[in-house]
């Protein structure tokens, strides 16, 4: 079972160890800082509000573009997270927050599913459109429903 609840010392305990499963969690937690940006201070790359989420004044430039470069390339290089270890040290109460939202967004999506409520393919629905799936039996019966192309769809690898 994942676990559910961080602590900010287990939060720098995690950025101060050296493995590859660290330097992971630096680029992922430098963008999920970056997300907590307002949308200004994104497309800016400076803090302008001060209301305790995302990157304070001092850091946002450097974050910020490390976090876009997070995103495009989906690592950091040695140097920026080396320098990323350092000052999220001081983010760690909202690393925390952040990993108990997502536990948190992760558990209703499985009890969701658990209830039968939630929305997407279902088990007779593989949610790929008749053009990249192999139709069952059935398919040829009138009003089959897998003759659209749902908005969920899995359509050549890519999910709209």
């Amino acid at each position: 079972m994942p676990k559910t609840s961080w602590t900010t010392e287990e939060i720098k305990a995690l950025l101060a160890r050296t493995d590859r499963n660290a330097d992971e969690f630096i680029g992922r937690a430098v963008h999920a800082l970056f997300l907590r940006q307002t949308e200004g201070e994104r497309l800016n790359g400076m803090t302008v509000e001060h209301n305790g989420r995302g990157f304070n004044g001092p850091d946002a430039t450097i974050l910020t573009s490390f976090a876009r470069f997070w995103k495009k390339a989906g690592f950091l290089t040695p140097k920026q997270t080396a320098l990323a270890r350092k000052k999220l040290k001081k983010y760690a109460r909202q690393l925390a927050e952040i990993a108990e939202e997502r536990a948190a967004e992760e558990a209703e999506k499985v009890a969701k599913k658990m209830l039968g409520t939630e929305q997407g393919p279902s088990e007779y629905d593989s949610g790929i459109c008749q053009e990249h799936r192999t139709p069952p039996e059935w398919a040829d019966e009138p009003d089959s429903g897998i003759d659209e192309c749902p908005s969920y769809c899995l359509h050549q690898g890519q999910l709209f």
